[in-house]
């Protein structure tokens, strides 16, 4: 999933993992995250293992309106843990590369950090850190 409220940033993520095979679900904001994050885990618990799908990874916007990427990473990490949903890994992909920036994020639970614009060559290493 790309979690982004700029449209542009959306369209290139997503054409980058599409071209690599990947199934790419978009949210413009954070609570659209949560929502679409539930309602795929109540959808799962339905259906036999081999047929499911859940999301592998989380490419978060940090910046949003409604509910920012640091919010709604906290929200996922309380939910994790609780046992609502599973452990997904979420990686903040902002234009805000300060090592502050970063800290901040990798604090509210994000798992990896992109800078924003995306490269294929560090998309391809987020990629392989965590074995997509």
């Amino acid at each position: 999933m790309i979690v982004d409220d700029n449209d542009y940033n959306l369209y290139a993520l997503q054409r980058m993992l599409t071209r690599r095979g990947y199934e790419v679900l978009t949210a413009y904001n954070g609570v659209e995250c949560l929502d679409r994050v539930i309602q795929q885990v109540a959808e799962s618990q339905k259906c036999s293992l081999n047929d499911c799908k859940t999301f592998r990874m989380i490419f978060m916007d940090v910046d949003m309106p409604i509910m920012n990427g640091l919010q709604a990473t906290t929200a996922l990490k309380v939910k994790e843990a609780n046992g609502d949903i599973p452990v997904i890994p979420i990686v903040g992909c902002s234009a805000f590369d300060s090592k502050q920036d970063i800290i901040e994020g990798l604090k509210a639970g994000m798992s990896d950090y992109i800078m924003k614009p995306v490269l294929d060559s560090n998309l391809d290493k987020i990629l392989e850190k965590f074995k997509f």
